[in-house]
């Protein structure tokens, strides 16, 4: 199946500590003193009996430098392990490459996908907010509303909503419960300017909702959850 994007994004920090996690796989080279170390284990395990002279381990070890020096310390003693463990002959360096091989296919694949998933939260971060057109917006609170059973609030923003569209407003919405003023308690009480932060303005609000539907104000924290319903939905759609 096709890799998609997943819908919550890591945060950038975590982003960032699995790449490094996937460039410790992917770079640096094997030191000479570490390749010797790991071709003599090599050695010790298939050809115990073998007494090559130095001039011929030297040149063995040049052709696995050459072949495989691009590998790191990390994926040396990994490869090294795995051939002790699982093979019965010496391994050629193309074998001992093949046996790191799906962990830096991983690596490189992890490494792809979490440099798209920065580049989608960076993307986010510098997309410009697009406000709604109006008549989107008042019909979002009308229907909200009139969910929430404010038939005198909903019936205002169907009104607005029915002048900007040159029609008469929907029959409910002229009834005498539509027309009728809010009860005292619907007066909003005054509160502090919302924060500039979309998740925060969700926050903020819910928290509002529990403290005043704590204290009975029915009427206003309906408005309030149709602002929550509002901003909840332009969250899902950025």
């Amino acid at each position: 199946m096709p890799w998609q994007m997943p819908a919550k994004l890591p945060t950038p920090g975590d982003i960032r500590e699995a790449i490094t996690r996937c460039n410790r796989t992917l770079e640096g080279r094997v030191s000479s003193a570490f390749a010797r170390q790991c071709f003599a284990k090599l050695v010790t395990a298939f050809e115990p009996n073998a007494k090559p002279s130095g001039d011929e381990t030297r040149l063995r070890m040049a052709v696995w430098l050459e072949a495989c020096g691009d590998l790191n310390d990390a994926l040396w003693a990994d490869a090294t392990s795995e051939a002790i463990q699982t093979m019965k002959w010496m391994p050629k360096p193309a074998e001992f490459r093949a046996l790191v091989a799906p962990q830096l296919d991983r690596a490189r694949m992890r490494k792809y996908r979490l440099e798209k998933m920065a580049e989608a939260l960076k993307k986010g971060e510098n997309k410009p907010f697009v406000r709604e057109p109006e008549d989107v917006r008042i019909r979002g609170m009308r229907d909200s509303f009139r969910k929430l059973g404010n038939i005198f609030k909903a019936a205002g923003y169907e009104r607005d909503l029915a002048r900007m569209e040159g029609r008469q407003p929907e029959e409910w919405a002229t009834t005498p419960m539509a027309e009728a003023p809010p009860p005292p308690d619907a007066l909003a009480p005054p509160r502090d300017p919302l924060p500039e932060s979309l998740e925060a303005k969700i926050g903020l609000l819910k928290a509002r909702i529990k403290f005043f539907g704590d204290r009975g104000k029915a009427d206003y924290v309906a408005t309030l959850k149709c602002e929550l319903a509002q901003l909840e939905h332009q969250s899902e759609a950025a």
